[in-house]
């Protein structure tokens, strides 16, 4: 075993000094510096050889690139997740096998991990926290709704560009990243880092996770942003683990209780009393961040000088508005008010005929102009000139009662109630779009107990030694709703047991 290892160690450092020579060529890549190693191998900032773009290229080590089975589910997730584009995710350019090397191209981020800063500085400011958290969410609503889980979010997979832009690194990766010694603590180079943001169900059951895993991690990371330790702390990574489970986490009393809310919420064992969903944390997240005078729509700059360690420094116990805040001269206060009133007035006058504007809170959040298009949420069509709001909303009201009729006179026919409630969310956007969410997310849980009662069903013909009917069941109840897998993460999560159990029946 120690000739194997001492053979696959000169193996290793034999390949990585070959890679480090400077304008090593992969695929269409040169290679021009190391930037470091992670779970996933080698990472190497590259650039195109024929556009000059520049990448980060994450290059698979021997031993990993050696499992056929895992090379092909590797490239296969890795492809899948090139489709991801979102402000706050590291986009994934293109995967694939040059020579003997299997290769990732991502974007090149030019900042740092929230890890790195934290090594750095010992506890983020509180402002700064909020403000990383919030964009985070942001990135895991767009790709929850895709059904992609990410299930490592923690510090070092989030990275802060030098505009203050967190992006959520290994987006769709990092369950191939983490490999098997996440499940077994008692391997050696079991690391106690990762752990430390793990849920108590991917500690139970890791197999069966949906987005408020990564609600949860996210909420780990924003403890430990503030305090300057994770939630949970152990000798090793089990006991860690064990008190992820059992252990409430302790509050510090000078924590503002805004934020202790927050957190218990994020931090919650059973996933139920968590958010709902990452729309929900970033609904939260606004209040929480609007109470401390902050601007949502702007990122905060990253601080130039280590912030203090003390947690008492790190959070204000009162609001901004108490802060102190730089002097402005009278006139150019007195100018900017009039500019305001005067952009009031006119928006006062524009919209005197427009729609009621005591819209609900998550309609509030979803209107802004940038992070609306971050969640993906359609806007509405312009109205024609001759069709006042007030009508167009009454229209849209009308177009939603229809399709609610509709769908409780055919109980059974959810695929075609969700494809109505989305064509009436497409079209009519935040006029109704609150209402028709409610109720796809009512579809999205019957939609799953449907598949949860078909796969026990199944379970029990196969019991009986009917393996081609059980099969023949589950099949049907993939082909009826894999066409609205994206409705959730819980239904997408549902899709894919059902069709892990039809292979194991197929064995």
């Amino acid at each position: 075993m120690r000739r194997s290892s001492g053979r696959l160690f000169r193996r290793l450092r034999l390949e990585e000094n070959r890679l480090t020579q400077a304008a090593q060529r992969i695929a269409d890549y040169a290679l021009v510096a190391k930037l470091g190693k992670g779970g996933m191998g080698w990472v190497f900032k590259g650039i195109h050889i024929e556009t000059g773009k520049e990448v980060a290229i994450k290059i698979l080590p021997p031993e990993m690139a050696k499992d056929e089975k895992f090379v092909t589910r590797f490239l296969r997730e890795a492809q899948a997740a090139t489709v991801l584009r979102h402000k706050n995710i590291v986009r994934v350019y293109e995967a694939g096998q040059y020579q003997s090397l299997y290769y990732i191209a991502l974007e090149f981020i030019d900042g740092e991990t929230v890890a790195h800063a934290m090594e750095r500085e010992k506890t983020i400011p509180l402002r700064q926290s909020l403000d990383i958290v919030y964009q985070v969410a942001e990135g895991l609503a767009y790709a929850h709704q895709r059904g992609i889980v990410h299930r490592d979010i923690k510090p070092a997979n989030i990275m802060i560009t030098k505009d203050g832009v967190a992006k959520i690194m290994d987006m769709g990766l990092a369950k191939w990243t983490r490999s098997e010694r996440f499940h077994d603590p008692t391997r050696p180079g079991f690391t106690v880092g990762s752990p430390a943001y793990m849920s108590p169900e991917q500690v139970v059951d890791p197999e069966n996770l949906d987005g408020r895993t990564d609600i949860y991690s996210l909420g780990a990371t924003l403890f430990h942003m503030l305090t300057g330790r994770p939630p949970h702390l152990g000798r090793d990574a089990q006991e860690v683990m064990v008190k992820i489970v059992k252990s409430e986490v302790e509050y510090p009393e000078e924590m503002p209780d805004m934020v202790t809310r927050l957190l218990k919420k994020m931090l919650a064992k059973r996933r139920s009393e968590r958010f709902r969903n990452a729309e929900a944390l970033i609904k939260a997240l606004t209040q929480v961040m609007r109470h401390f005078g902050m601007d949502v729509s702007q990122p905060q700059k990253r601080p130039k000088r280590p912030a203090s360690s003390t947690l008492k420094k790190s959070l204000p116990a009162k609001p901004a508005k108490a802060r102190r805040r730089r002097k402005t001269p009278l006139s150019t206060i007195l100018l900017s008010a009039m500019v305001l009133v005067t952009i009031l007035l006119f928006a006062a006058f524009s919209f005197s005929q427009s729609q009621d504007q005591r819209k609900r809170p998550t309609d509030i959040v979803r209107s802004r102009s940038k992070p609306a298009k971050r969640v993906q949420v359609s806007l509405p069509p312009e109205p024609p000139p001759s069709m006042p709001e007030e009508t167009l909303k009454e229209k849209a009201q009308k177009a939603l009662a229809e399709v609610l009729k509709w769908c409780k006179e055919h109980p059974d026919e959810l695929v075609e109630a969700y494809r109505r409630l989305e064509k009436v969310r497409a079209e009519y956007g935040t006029i109704v779009g609150g209402q028709v969410t409610d109720y796809i997310d009512m579809l999205a849980d019957k939609i799953k107990d449907k598949i949860e009662q078909a796969m026990e069903e199944a379970v029990k013909i196969a019991a009986k030694g009917d393996k081609l009917l059980a099969k023949k069941r589950l099949q049907a109840i993939v082909d009826k709703y894999s066409p609205v897998s994206g409705i959730s993460v819980e239904v997408a999560n549902s899709l894919a047991r059902t069709i892990e159990m039809i292979r194991r029946l197929e064995r």
